[in-house]
């Protein structure tokens, strides 16, 4: 059974883990994650789930992902 790898989710494996990481801006990526994570902190758990979906629908593809879960 092949490993599975990050560069798997994006464009189904388009690209591959080196390509990902020539493409990637790393400062910008830090960024959304520490938002991310800051989230945690600033909501309960009760209002997380909504907080994160907002926050996901703002990225870009945001909206092709709210799409896919209302399918």
């Amino acid at each position: 059974m092949r490993s599975h790898s990050p560069s798997d989710e994006v464009l189904n494996g388009q690209y591959s883990q080196f390509q990902l990481a020539e493409i990637l801006d790393k400062t910008q990526l830090t960024q959304k994650a520490t938002k991310f994570l800051l989230l945690t902190y600033s909501n309960s758990a009760k209002e997380l789930p909504a907080v994160v979906a907002e926050n996901l629908i703002q990225l870009p593809g945001g909206e092709d992902w709210i799409d896919q879960r209302q399918k």
